[in-house]
């Protein structure tokens, strides 16, 4: 068996290798909802939710006790980045319909944080 990664974009890589060579794989961080799908992964497993079991609270609180209506989410462009803000807009569907949210990934640095701020 193989315990890891840490970043879920290395887990999705490396649990199809240890799948095909038929090794369990364990991960206690990487979240990434890409790898729920047993037909890619069947062999991944996690001690945590995965991104899109969190969204849910994360949803109602901003939704229901803050009130907001417009969601700007900032995030790096990679595996677990991507899969967070779709669970947050699986989770707005069904807990807050009229929440709007906007996602601007980014690519690297300063420079691209800034970019996607202005966007």
């Amino acid at each position: 068996a193989f315990i890891g990664a840490y970043r879920s974009a290395v887990s999705i890589s490396t649990s199809v290798l240890t799948g095909i060579w038929n090794y369990p794989q364990v991960s206690g961080v990487s979240t990434s909802a890409d790898l729920d799908d047993k037909n890619l992964y069947p062999l991944f497993g996690r001690t945590i939710p995965s991104d899109h079991g969190n969204a849910v609270p994360i949803i109602q609180y901003m939704h229901d006790v803050l009130g907001i209506k417009h969601l700007a989410v900032l995030n790096i462009n990679d595996a677990y980045g991507n899969s967070f803000v779709k669970g947050l807009r699986m989770a707005a569907e069904v807990y807050a319909p009229d929440l709007f949210i906007h996602q601007a990934p980014v690519d690297g640095g300063l420079p691209a944080i800034q970019t996607a701020l202005a966007s």
